[in-house]
C-alpha cells in the first residue's frame, strides 16, 4: 500500500492479480499511446520546473530547503 499524508493512494500487486488485467501486444500498447493527445506546453512546464530548481549549499542540511 502506498500512502500520501497517511491516506492510501495506490496498491502494488503482482501483474496477474490486478482486477481485469490481461497481457497486451506491443502493437496494442503503441496504438493506445499514439492516440494520447500531445501536450504542447509540456516542454515549457519542464523548463519552468528545472529553472526553479536550486542546488543546496549543503544537501544534508534540511534547514536550507
Amino acid at each position: 500500500m502506498l500512502l500520501k499524508n497517511g491516506k492510501p493512494v495506490a496498491e502494488l500487486v503482482p501483474v496477474g492479480s490486478a482486477a481485469g488485467s490481461r497481457t497486451a501486444t506491443l502493437r496494442e500498447v503503441w496504438d493506445a499511446l499514439s492516440s494520447v493527445p500531445v501536450d504542447a506546453r509540456f516542454a515549457d512546464d519542464l523548463q519552468a520546473v528545472n529553472s526553479a530548481d536550486r542546488v543546496l549549499a549543503n544537501p544534508w542540511d534540511s534547514s536550507s530547503i
